[in-house]
């Protein structure tokens, strides 16, 4: 359907003039504002590295500390909130650039026009929910750096996995003590057999002497 199809490209480059508009509106309020406060930023992959050293090298390891401090220097920086709100616009407008491609692909090549609508109304939520979006244009105050929902929530996954293989080790632990605990009241038990076999044989031995 001829109608659909410009329907769908319609609302895919209102929705890009849109997105691009919003970028340009927040590179204007952030220099605007100017705010110089100076933030510190941690590279995802620092909490990660410093959670896996952590468990390969035990929490009270000093080098394992040294190597923790080594990651969160190497991978860790500061700069202030307007160069840290605009590098977001810079990384969300750069996000733009491959589903056009993808879409670009689908629609002229494939004849798809189903992923225009998708991506028209994904983008705009992600649009609406953006943290640039919350602090710009409705005004709240968002901490900084901007928190990482899908890297939380490999946090989050990676703890419970270590919160498991420490339950996991501590029941073996304790299988182990149990295991020690019954083998040593079995051999106790196996003595104080031995030790009334011979006060039989002698009680015996004793009275063949009479």
């Amino acid at each position: 359907n001829v109608k659909v199809i410009k329907m769908a490209r319609f609302a895919f480059l209102a929705y890009l003039v849109l997105a691009q508009l919003f970028l340009i509106y927040v590179r204007y309020r952030a220099k605007s504002i100017g705010d110089t406060t100076e933030i510190t930023l941690h590279n995802p992959i620092s909490n990660l590295l410093q959670n896996q050293v952590a468990g390969a090298t035990g929490s009270g390891n000093g080098a394992g500390d040294m190597v923790k401090n080594l990651a969160n220097s190497f991978l860790s920086g500061s700069c202030t909130i307007m160069e840290y709100d605009l590098s977001q616009a810079k990384s969300m407008n750069s996000g733009l650039l491959i589903p056009m491609i993808m879409l670009w692909f689908l629609h002229f090549k494939m004849g798809q026009v189903q992923p225009l609508f998708f991506q028209t109304a994904s983008g705009l939520k992600d649009l609406l929910f953006s943290p640039l979006f919350q602090v710009y244009v409705l005004g709240r105050n968002l901490e900084r750096p901007f928190k990482n929902k899908k890297m939380e929530q490999m946090q989050e996954q990676m703890n419970a996995e270590e919160e498991l293989a420490e339950m996991d080790k501590d029941d073996d632990d304790d299988e182990e003590e149990s295991t020690d605990m019954d083998d040593s009241d079995e051999y106790d038990s196996d003595e104080d057999t031995d030790d009334d076999d011979d006060s039989d044989g002698y009680d015996d031995s004793s009275d063949d002497d009479n």
